[in-house]
């Protein structure tokens, strides 16, 4: 098999020489720190700065210090040892590498009875915060944005605690103000990795704290967590944490150093399920055998791709094989051009099916896909429909968010919006591409969406941004959120086909202002359409924008940008493998949960989502010569891979069907039963894993990458 490659790689690649010279983020090495006791404190310092500093500090609750002993203090290791109530605390700093220190501390009960423990580590900024991220679950504060996520850093003045597993870091915390950052995690050692973590305002400055038994205190359904730890007379309870850190002079960017030596620490190789010829073979025929619909009917014409499949979910009910193909057409059924559905995206794939396996039926199928949309779906405005619902009289999905436009939904009203526009545009220009390789002549392929983007060029917001939800007539309903980021793809698609100025020029300014808004704060929002919050989809656009648009200027600045975005969505990355209840059903399927994509602030799972923008990381990796895009990139992929069904999975007692994956896999903490760490996956086998799957199979020609 031949692999495409993406016509519009450009060639601006860094030599490894040149990558030690340059570093993306301009950020300084955390040289000259030094370790210092002042009174019982152990102290971080860099010249006349303390940056941070750790108290002998053991347990919960008041209790005196005394008998504090330094064994040993250097520049890059401490020992330290002394009584806290009943405990005998003794610990070791040292130093693992230029900003990078190894914490452990054990706690000896020097009672002669069982002590209920409530034990703590922590370590006190020496400046006031000005930023902080908790991966996963906290963007500062999640200041505007993420409805039923937790807010700010306390409740009622008292502190959020998270249990560690909220993270995707173990108990990963950092903050950051006055030219430094802090970076806090633990072990995955099981005694270390079994705890709780909170950031605490005190006096202007923050304490990152890791408390022992965990617990947790978030309001997000969930059962109650607060577990015990005893421990005996004379034993010791032991546990290990890393601290990094490191100059914080370019604003929001030394978070990377504290995700990068996690990442390091706790890597293992993640095997894919299937090397990508066989993934391409499942997929494609999951789109043909179980996705496929058309129907002529009256009432529901449409002639493409449907969501997916459901077990009895959505007011479905189940075919004989436990399953049935998803929309049902209730208040929640519709076909999507891109999203969930990816209709467009499906339609390209079958037109690459033809072009390397000459198999007609995906050809005849992709092109009747895309013809359909092409012919019946454009707008007089110039813009095009983004649900067929919307022909069908039914509520697109953003409806169903009371946030999305900011008021209520008017009753049947219907709108666009710019995830569904960006995807939908770019993959018919691509297709547009394909017809020519193939020789069919399709001029409404190229026209759809370059009406689109010629409304935008001339509809942009003041700002330079598209918006978010658009009406019919083209009147915009929402401009906020990062959501009209997804139309920098097919713009500067648009660019490099037709070389028209005006494209690249819009690309640019717009760009410009969703980095300085929302990116460079870290921030990225409602690219999940049915959940108006602080997402990883929106992070998505910004990453491959930022690289369209350095291969196209070769300006650094854009490469600055490239990285940062692609951080942010490593910030969504699990840098670990939480274990898992015996009962849950991710054991049973081999489910690997280290290197896989969380969701947003609000959900507590992930889905293979990074499946669709991991050649942008290898493509990341060859230009700066960083390896470690390359081995996020891999792990991800394959972690990706897990779940597939080659038609004998069966998962809660159901055989899934030939090349189809859950949507998502959720975390519980505890279930309303006891169990803890459950690990779950959806009965909703929807259309876009496979679909952004093999997106990257098509702009990554060497495929070997892939086979684990």
């Amino acid at each position: 098999m031949t692999q495409m490659t993406r016509r519009e790689f450009g060639e601006v690649v860094i030599s490894a020489a040149m990558a030690a010279l340059l570093d993306p983020l301009a950020l300084a090495a955390a040289s000259g720190i030094r370790i210092e006791k002042v009174g019982t404190d152990l102290r971080f310092v860099s010249g006349s700065t303390t940056i941070a500093h750790i108290p002998a500090v053991a347990q919960g609750g008041e209790s005196a210090v005394d008998n504090v002993n330094f064994a040993a203090v250097s520049p890059t290791k401490a020992i330290r040892t002394f009584r806290s109530g009943p405990w005998e605390v003794r610990e070791q700093i040292q130093q693992l590498q230029a900003g990078f220190y190894e914490w452990k501390r054990s706690w000896k009960n020097r009672t002669s009875g069982t002590v209920q423990a409530d034990l703590c580590m922590e370590i006190e900024s020496g400046y006031s915060p000005e930023f902080t991220l908790i991966p996963g679950i906290s963007y500062n504060g999640n200041p505007e944005y993420g409805r039923r996520a937790p807010k700010g850093l306390s409740s009622e003045g008292k502190p959020w605690v998270y249990s560690a597993f909220r993270s995707n870091i173990p108990a990963g915390n950092y903050s950051e103000g006055g030219d430094w950052s802090i970076f806090v995690f633990t072990s995955v050692e099981r005694k270390s990795l079994f705890c709780a973590f909170s950031l605490e305002e005190r006096d202007r400055k923050l304490a990152h704290r890791l408390l022992w038994p965990e617990r947790d205190n978030l309001r997000t359904g969930a059962a109650a967590l607060k577990e015990e730890l005893a421990v005996a007379a004379g034993e010791e309870f032991s546990v290990t944490a890393y601290v990094v850190l490191a100059p914080a002079t370019q604003k929001r960017r030394s978070f990377s150093a504290g995700m990068d030596h996690a990442w390091r620490l706790n890597r293992h190789d993640v095997k894919p399920s299937f090397p990508p010829k066989r993934l391409w073979e499942l997929g494609t025929r999951f789109a043909k055998e179980s996705l496929w619909y058309d129907n002529d009917d009256a009432k529901v014409k449409f002639t493409g791709f449907c969501f997916g499949m459901s077990a009895a979910k959505f007011d479905a009910t189940p075919g004989p094989d436990g399953f049935q193909k998803f929309p049902v057409f209730s208040a929640f059924g519709s076909f999507d051009i891109g999203w969930c559905n990816q209709n467009a995206e499906w339609g390209v794939v079958m037109l690459q099916d033809y072009i390397w396996n000459k198999n007609q039926d995906s050809l005849t199928k992709g092109e009747r896909s895309l013809d359909f949309w092409a012919e019946n779906g454009r707008l007089p405005s110039g813009l095009f429909l983004t649900e067929w619902g919307i022909k069908l009289g039914i509520s697109p999905w953003g409806s169903h968010n009371a946030t999305y436009l900011g008021r209520e939904a008017k009753p049947d009203e219907h709108f666009l919006d710019c995830v569904n526009l960006g995807f939908g545009a770019y993959n018919y220009l691509v297709a547009s591409e394909l017809a020519e390789k193939i020789g069919i002549q399709k001029p409404l392929w190229r026209k759809m969406p370059l009406d689109a983007c010629d409304f935008f060029v001339t509809h942009a917001l003041p700002d330079g941004t598209f918006g978010k939800a658009w009406s019919l007539e083209g009147e915009c309903l929402q401009p906020g959120f990062t959501t009209g980021a997804f139309m920098l793809m097919p713009m500067l698609k648009a660019y490099r086909i037709t070389r028209e100025a005006k494209y690249l020029e819009a690309a640019k300014r717009a760009f410009k202002a969703y980095l300085e808004r929302d990116l460079d704060h870290f921030i990225c929002t409602s690219g999940a359409i049915d959940g108006d919050t602080i997402d990883r989809e929106a992070g998505v656009p910004m990453l491959f924008a930022a690289m369209d648009l350095y291969e196209l200027t070769g300006s650094k600045e854009y490469l600055k940008a490239l990285e940062l975005a692609a951080y942010y969505l490593a910030s969504w990355q699990w840098h670990y493998a939480p274990p898992m209840h015996p009962d849950s059903p991710l054991l049973k399927m081999n489910y690997d949960w280290f290197g896989g994509t969380g969701i947003t602030v609000m959900a507590q799972g992930q889905d293979p989502w990074g499946s669709l923008w991991a050649w942008a990381w290898l493509r990341l990796a060859k230009m700066t010569g960083k390896d470690i895009w390359r081995d996020r990139a891999i792990q991800c992929w394959n972690q990706g891979t897990h779940g597939i069904s080659d038609g004998t999975m069966v998962v809660h007692g159901v055989k899934r069907p030939l090349g189809s994956q859950s949507e998502a896999y959720s975390l519980r903490l505890v279930t309303a039963d006891g169990k803890r760490l459950y690990g779950d996956a959806r009965e909703w086998l929807v259309a876009w894993p496979a679909a952004h799957r093999f997106t990257t199979l098509m702009n990554w020609p060497d495929w070997k990458d892939f086979e684990g």
